[in-house]
């Protein structure tokens, strides 16, 4: 895993919000996929998990709750952390 990110949750104060960030260059296979995913994948929380590539890809999430989108999609979307 390469980024741990925390923001506090302003409606309670007392609770942390953490996304755990994976990013990779490209997931041009389902080896590459399941390669990124391995380390994200466990981490048993009930924390946002998120896999950030440069492929331009819409946000799908796996049967764990994992997501993956790409670079621009998530740099453009700035509720997308709030969802």
């Amino acid at each position: 895993m390469q980024v741990l990110a925390k923001k506090e949750n302003r409606a309670c104060i007392s609770r942390e919000i953490k996304y755990y960030i994976q990013s990779a260059f490209s997931l041009s296979s389902s080896d590459v996929y399941f390669r990124e995913k391995e380390s994200i994948s466990k981490i048993n929380d009930f924390n946002k998990k998120i896999i950030i590539v440069r492929d331009p890809i819409a946000v799908r999430r796996d049967g764990k709750g994992i997501e993956t989108i790409g670079a621009v999609e998530f740099l453009l979307n700035e509720n997308y952390l709030k969802a």
